[in-house]
């Protein structure tokens, strides 16, 4: 259960400066867990961190619970934050409340965000100091928003190491189920080993499999705001096979172990090829691998925290309040 705040911990951080989330946790996300790390980087800065938890996710329960140094609400209410946090549609519950002169950081982790007809385009229109997990997603949304526009890139922390190579090809399908089949029966045809998940499961079965398989093809929708598992996979498979979701053109396409293609049967083969040519000359992997490391390595959490930090220091997020 949440720990609610004791009059000790309201004394000891009377001092500091305080931020305010909210979370309805009714499912396990990419986006949950981006919130959860931006969470561990303010507590780390030394903010007073309060959240207000509403539902139980069956999967990964834990993500919110009893987090150190958090604060939990009863009941949400941000009226004495100095830092009030939204991400998605968190603005539907924090804009009834009518709370005036407030600083919003709000968090952008995706280009849907910029679509007229998704229910979050009209957020942009609030005041707000907006952070953008990738370049791509501050370039659609910047024509809309209300406010300042930083991009803090995405970061991450892979809880596994690249191991020895067991399987060929691992096809992360989740996201496209039907083409991710078609993709596992025509390698199996062509006598590879081949995993494929195309439906969710938990995040370890997913690592494990990149981190055993050769060549790993992560399929995402056809537009995402940074695309982890393509990352994921260039740090665990020998080659990533990443089909073109906008943001992903930031690491894929260059010199190193992920290949871009399109969203497309055709194409994903054609990459895959490409791919088991590049894993027979060793030398040249070997230093494809490099630098995809490399490019791996600038999407860390401490980086991400470190910008966070910068926009603070900054006085990016002071004298700008939803008025």
């Amino acid at each position: 259960m949440p720990r609610f705040d004791s009059e000790d911990n309201k004394r000891n951080s009377k001092d500091k400066k305080s931020v305010s989330f909210i979370r309805h946790y009714n499912g396990y996300t990419g986006g949950h867990q981006k919130v959860r790390d931006y969470m561990r980087h303010f507590i780390d800065l030394h903010w007073q961190t309060n959240l207000f938890l509403d539902g139980q996710s069956a999967t990964m329960p834990e993500l919110f619970a009893n987090i150190p140094k958090v604060n939990y609400q009863p009941t949400y209410d941000p009226t004495n934050a100095d830092i009030v946090f939204l991400a998605g549609m968190d603005w539907t519950t924090f804009l009834p409340l009518g709370i005036k002169n407030k600083t919003v950081v709000n968090l952008i982790q995706h280009v849907r965000h910029a679509d007229s007809k998704q229910p979050l385009f009209p957020f942009l229109a609030q005041p707000a100091v907006r952070i953008c997990v990738s370049e791509s997603v501050k370039q659609a949304i910047l024509p809309h928003a209300n406010g300042p526009v930083y991009t803090v890139p995405m970061g991450h922390k892979i809880e596994m190491s690249a191991s020895k190579k067991t399987n060929d090809i691992y096809i992360l399908a989740n996201k496209q189920p039907e083409l991710g089949r078609r993709l596992a029966s025509y390698f199996k045809e062509q006598q590879f080993s081949v995993i494929c998940h195309d439906q969710y499961i938990e995040k370890h079965a997913v690592l494990t499999a990149m981190a055993s398989s050769s060549i790993s093809v992560t399929l995402p929708h056809p537009t995402e705001g940074f695309y982890l598992p393509g990352i994921e996979a260039m740090a665990l498979s020998d080659i990533a096979v990443v089909p073109d979701c906008v943001a992903s053109v930031e690491y894929t396409g260059r010199f190193n172990n992920a290949l871009r293609c399109e969203l497309d049967y055709e194409d994903v083969i054609n990459a895959v090829k490409k791919a088991t040519k590049l894993i027979r000359s060793p030398l040249q992997l070997e230093i494809l691998k490099y630098f995809g490391y490399r490019r791996v390595n600038r999407y860390s959490l401490e980086r991400e925290k470190i910008g966070l930090s910068k926009l603070l220091k900054q006085n990016a997020c002071r004298g700008f309040y939803v008025k």
